[in-house]
């Protein structure tokens, strides 16, 4: 059999982070003697012969190719259902209407977490018994060598969603005891909201705690993984927490 993943082009204001997933599970195809294209283009041209599995980003561009889709037994890989809105309402509307039209019609949908898989089912009209549940999972990690004190670590895109302003809150309760707290996250998604948060650190008076720390890259990520004792997260809402998967490979 032969697979193409399709994925949208890069975008930093768009949620989703499928490209690795993809790769990896390309990977694991071609080693059980299948054949696997990861393409990243929004209007891809699929090899002849592959069935398609589309992330959910990219649906809501290819409804005009919904029959093509459905002739080819396409499958869709979906992250965070209307994800394609970003953090725009007035996008939203137009985004759900298409993943209604086209989810439902499409030979199966691959969901990474039991949430995602409910919504779609309850919000999006897909058939229960089309929806399957396939977690991303992780490599094995380094456990986390921890510090002499208690170093907290938080990561996860600098957005609302993420709750980095309910976890400021409460650790600003916190402050008879001995800690520090890391958050690391991209911060392009929602340009206001890093400062908004560097406010809030002001404003609780934990300037001398915690350090709010902007596109980290894998070298610095991978510091603060080691010298971290704890992870927090205190997210609104997740279609599969990696981070929290990650923290939890780490010990």
């Amino acid at each position: 059999m032969r697979i193409a993943f399709a994925l949208p082009r890069p975008d930093p204001a768009q949620g989703g982070n499928s490209l690795l997933y993809a790769e990896r599970m390309a990977a694991c195809l071609c080693q059980l003697g299948h054949e696997a294209d990861v393409l990243q283009d929004d209007d891809p041209t699929f090899p002849p012969g592959a069935v398609p599995v589309i992330d959910g980003l990219l649906l809501p561009v290819l409804l005009p190719r919904l029959d093509e889709l459905v002739r080819r037994d396409a499958v869709a890989l979906e992250f965070h259902a209307s994800a394609r809105a970003g953090r725009d309402p007035a996008a939203r509307p137009g985004v759900q209407a298409a993943e209604c039209a086209m989810l439902p019609a499409l030979r199966r949908v691959v969901a990474t977490s039991a949430p995602v898989a409910a919504r779609l089912v309850e919000a999006f009209g897909v058939a229960a018994g089309a929806v399957h549940v396939v977690a991303p999972g992780l490599d094995v990690l380094p456990r986390s060598t921890g510090s002499p004190g208690c170093r907290i670590l938080s990561v996860g895109v600098l957005t609302p969603r993420k709750g980095h302003d309910v976890l400021l809150r409460a650790a600003a309760r916190l402050t008879d005891l001995d800690w520090t707290l890391d958050i690391a996250g991209a911060d392009g998604r929602d340009p206001a909201h890093p400062g908004q948060l560097q406010d809030l650190i002001g404003t609780l008076g934990l300037a001398g705690r915690v350090t709010l720390r902007r596109n980290p890259d894998g070298a610095a990520l991978e510091r603060l993984w080691q010298g971290a004792d704890l992870f927090a997260l205190a997210t609104r809402w997740e279609g599969y927490p990696a981070a929290v998967a990650e923290a939890l490979r780490r010990g």
